[in-house]
Order: C-alpha cells, then sequence, then structure tokens
C-alpha cells in the first residue's frame, strides 16, 4: 500500500537499514535514544518506531523508521549513528523521505494536520520528558498531602435555609486551622452529602498537624473526621439546571438582605445623629448675637473715647485761658 513521509529539514523522521534481521522494537529504541528522545504517540503512549516486515514472510526485513522529538536529533543521528555498528551490523541512518509502493499517487495519504487539541497534548508531553526537575526522592512527599478533608462537618440541607451559614462554617474552621500553620484556602463542599470541607495548607507539616488536631473532634454535636486527601478523590458535586438557578436564587436573597440590613443600619445611625440644620441655625444666631455685642461694644468705646478726648481738650484751654 502507498505511504506517506514527511519531507524537509523540519522532518523529525529517520529512515535506518542494515538492521539485524532479528531486531526488536525495544533493542531498535534503545540505539536511537542516544541522539535524543524518541516522540510518542498521542493516543497510545507507544514510541513512534516502525520495524517494516517482509509482506511474504512477516518477518523483519532489516529497515525501520524512527520518529525523534526534536529535530536536532535527526542531524546527531545522521553524524553519530550513520554507520553504527549494531551486533556486526553496520547501519545506515538517512533522512526519511516521501517513497510510493503502489500503481498510483494518492494525496489522500497525506497525514491530516493535527487538530489544536493533539498539539497541545503532544506539547504537554514534550514538556515533561524534557523537564529539568529530578525525579522525586524516595520518601519524599507529595504535594496532594498539603490538603486535608474534613467529613461529617454539616448536614447539606441545614444551608437550605440560611446560605450565610456557609461563610461562618468557612470562617470557623480558618481560624481553627490556622492554630497548625499558614492557611491558602478552605472550600466548604456545601452540596455534598458527607458534610465535606477542604483545608489548603502552605506546608504538609501544618496539614499533619490538622489532621491530630480536628480528627474525631466534636464541631456542632458532630464528630468530625479529618484525612490527608489521596490526591483523587473529587468531592465538588455536579448540579441540574433547576437546582443551579435556585442556587443563585438564593445568593440573591442572601445579598439582598444584606444591603436591606445595610441601609436600616445607616438610618438608624443617621437618627441618633444631633441635627445639623437646628445646630448650623444655632451657630447663626450665636453669630448674629456675637456681632451685635461686639457692635455695641465698639461704639460704648468710640463714645467714651470722645468724652476723654473732649474733656482733655476742655482742661487744655482752661490752662491756656489761665
Amino acid at each position: 500500500e502507498p505511504a506517506w513521509f514527511d519531507v524537509g529539514e523540519e522532518s523529525t523522521k529517520v529512515y535506518v537499514s542494515g538492521l539485524p534481521m532479528d531486531i526488536t522494537e525495544s533493542e531498535f529504541v534503545d540505539v536511537m535514544q542516544k541522539c535524543g528522545l524518541v516522540m510518542r504517540d498521542i493516543d497510545s503512549g507507544k514510541m513512534k518506531v516502525k520495524i517494516y516486515l517482509d509482506p511474504q514472510t512477516s518477518l523483519p526485513k532489516g529497515d525501520a523508521l524512527c520518529t525523534y522529538i526534536k529535530k536536532e536529533s535527526v542531524d546527531l543521528a545522521l553524524n553519530l549513528l550513520d554507520g553504527y555498528d549494531v551486533r556486526g551490523h553496520r547501519i545506515t541512518v538517512e533522512r526519511a523521505k516521501f517513497t510510493m509502493k503502489g500503481d498510483a499517487y494518492n494525496p489522500s495519504l497525506k497525514p491530516k494536520k493535527k487538530r489544536k487539541k493533539d498539539k497541545e497534548k503532544l506539547k504537554k508531553i514534550q514538556e515533561k520528558l524534557f523537564d529539568w526537575r529530578p525525579d522525586k526522592m524516595r520518601g519524599e512527599r507529595s504535594k496532594h498531602e498539603k490538603i486535608v478533608i474534613v467529613k461529617n462537618l454539616f448536614d447539606p440541607t441545614m444551608f437550605n435555609k440560611d446560605v450565610k451559614l456557609i461563610l461562618e462554617y468557612q470562617q470557623d474552621l480558618r481560624d481553627e486551622c490556622l492554630k497548625c500553620g499558614g492557611v491558602k484556602k478552605v472550600v466548604i463542599y456545601d452540596r455534598h452529602p458527607e458534610g465535606v470541607a477542604q483545608i489548603n495548607f502552605k506546608e504538609i507539616e501544618a496539614a499533619d498537624a490538622c489532621v491530630q488536631l480536628l480528627n474525631g473532634r466534636w464541631f456542632g454535636q458532630r464528630k468530625i473526621t479529618a484525612e490527608t486527601w489521596d490526591g483523587k478523590t473529587k468531592y465538588k458535586m455536579s448540579e441540574t439546571d433547576e437546582q443551579i438557578k435556585a442556587r443563585l436564587q438564593k445568593w440573591e436573597k442572601f445579598l439582598e438582605s444584606g444591603e436591606s440590613a445595610k441601609e436600616e443600619q445607616e438610618k438608624k445611625e443617621a437618627e441618633k445623629r444631633p441635627d445639623t440644620k437646628s445646630v448650623s441655625e444655632e451657630e447663626s444666631v450665636n453669630k448674629e448675637e456675637t456681632k451685635v455685642v461686639s457692635s455695641d461694644r465698639d461704639k460704648v468705646m468710640r463714645d467714651s473715647d470722645e468724652d476723654t478726648r473732649s474733656s482733655v481738650g476742655s482742661d487744655y484751654d482752661t490752662d491756656d485761658d489761665k
């Protein structure tokens, strides 16, 4: 059947010939990985290598195809593996080229372009393969151990009557867990039948302390359990459209009641304050009275001054007369 191979400098495929007839796929991969990482299939996860079989005997015929992740690996393979000895067989390595096997060329055999989703998946696989971080040391703890799951904390139906209880439970749990260390997040799964809450700590040691503190404790006449999250179980409950609508309506009522309470409080505080207008009028009257008193005082001072000047002048004239 016709087969299609990528063409051009960007291709990461190499064609290898002269291999031992009984070579296995794993042995071939070991040889090719001397020059770089071999790509894995997005769907199957298997190495993207192909050992060609004789159509008559179904046995390997000594040639194969290898797909690398990086195009730089192709150049290395051409320089280092071309002429390399594999169990007494000198292999030949070259860039994979388009070849036809059959009577006619069929352009529909050209590989389909990868979907965006497939490209993203391939990119993640490549990033993981090229990650410089070392493997986890033996005994090293996992990130999910920073998370504690508390159960039997509440009855979900209680939140149907009073939505604000969710916030109260969240704050009470946060305050208690802060005794163990830094808390990043507290989640109340208010619709979970087991009454589940999740606490994310900054450090694993704080999570360990929380388990010791809360496991077996009594909270609101309920005996709760606390355990380290297993890293897999999901506690978020799915909702129907009707449930989502009902929940949003409850939150709207809760928020509206909060606004009403705030307005009522502001109104009461305003009633307790003195009448600003009356105070202003009183201050205005006081100013007028002060102005009148000041004016009268000025008049008295002027009259007194004139009397004094007249008296002085009279005495002076009298002296002159003498």
